[in-house]
């Protein structure tokens, strides 16, 4: 009878400790990880590396997805080879998860220009992921109010 408690009882302990590592928890948001995550950011915009900053902002990806390359070019045309050099960097918590980043640099022209990103963290991915600069518009579903006055 011992023999067949001591079976259950270390059963009972390998079935806790499997299930203790199962439901690990996500990985945190660390601002700390913004600031290097935004100079890699200024870089890839100096060199007007169209593939770099796709990359970079789908997490690194071998193969960025077509949202990222469409923004990565975007950014590249508004902000690419400007010779930026950062002079301030701010975060400031805005939600949960969200952070908005102010980037204060220079250009060749040495003039001061701001730069405002809003940059959320997702938990269940381990990424930061850095709102579209042109977000897509989605139309409004049928019979949706409007917004428009109406004419006299």
């Amino acid at each position: 009878m011992l023999g067949r408690r001591t079976f259950l009882a270390a059963t009972g302990v390998v079935i806790a400790a499997v299930a203790a590592g199962c439901g690990s928890s996500p990985k945190p948001a660390d601002p700390a990880e913004l600031e290097p995550w935004f100079r890699r950011y200024i870089d890839l915009l100096n060199a007007q590396d169209h593939q770099g900053l796709a990359r970079h902002l789908d997490n690194n990806a071998e193969h960025p997805s077509q949202e990222a390359a469409d923004d990565a070019a975007l950014r590249v045309t508004r902000y690419g080879g400007r010779g930026m050099a950062v002079q301030k960097f701010v975060t400031a918590k805005t939600f949960p998860e969200t952070y908005q980043a102010t980037i204060t640099v220079t250009s060749q022209t040495g003039k001061p220009e701001v730069l405002i990103e809003t940059i959320r963290w997702v938990p269940e991915k381990a990424r930061w992921y850095l709102n579209e600069l042109n977000p897509r518009s989605t139309p409004p579903p049928s019979g949706a109010a409007s917004i428009e006055r109406p004419s006299n």
